[in-house]
């Protein structure tokens, strides 16, 4: 099945544009690394984070998350992380903005099992999954940005966020509450797609984890 995605770049020399196979490159791992790599971390994922298994979660009758009850929060870390140093080793322009540094090694050492791979609020991953409420949503260039002064990269793909810390800082306040983490559920914080700016962002992201509904 082909799918026709619409694509948006934040660099104003890149145009938006539809691929009917998503964004890839095909010089990045090698076959049995990309084979290895789908069925560890993309197959699971795809699978896990699906409508149909998930559970919406309400605070004074508005939905502001998703509890996805089949997804392992260490695989969905896993994949997020991957995603993101693919698009670091990728020469597409589409990821021309994500220059992980230190990162990239780190995060390459924990896909091949090279490096412990701990994650979670208060360690040196830590990653926070949004979601849109909509799905028929472009997909937008990765870009980075600072929350409570601490640098973090978002990444988007389908209708789902992935805000990821790059920095050596420890996450705090609403960040480390809403983080993936070993002992509790995958939660996709809720937020709008018509509404969408930094504003709205972090307002969704507060009254998630000031009402602590996980």
């Amino acid at each position: 099945m082909q799918l026709d995605i619409k694509i948006v770049a934040s660099d104003d020399n890149i145009f938006p544009k539809r691929s009917r196979t998503g964004v890839y490159s095909t010089n990045i791992m090698c076959s049995e690394c990309d084979a290895r790599i789908g069925k560890e971390f993309d197959e699971p994922a795809f699978l896990t984070l699906k409508r149909e298994k998930m559970k919406p979660l309400f605070d004074d009758a508005v939905d502001v998350a998703n509890k996805f009850y089949d997804a392992n929060s260490e695989i969905i870390a896993k994949f997020i992380i991957s995603m993101i140093w693919r698009a670091s080793c990728s020469d597409h322009e589409f990821f021309g903005e994500v220059r992980l540094g230190p990162y990239e090694e780190i995060f390459r050492q924990y896909i091949n099992r090279e490096r412990e791979f701990i994650f979670g609020p208060s360690e040196e991953s830590c990653i926070v999954l949004m979601e849109y409420d909509e799905i028929d949503v472009p997909i937008l260039s990765p870009r980075y940005c600072k929350f409570e002064g601490i640098k973090f990269l978002i990444f988007y793909f389908s209708n789902f966020m992935a805000i990821v810390k790059v920095d050596k800082r420890r996450a705090i306040g609403t960040f480390r509450d809403a983080s993936l983490s070993p002992d509790r559920p995958v939660f996709s914080v809720l937020t709008s797609w018509r509404a969408s700016n930094e504003r709205a962002f972090m307002a969704n992201l507060v009254q998630f984890t000031k009402h602590r509904v996980y």
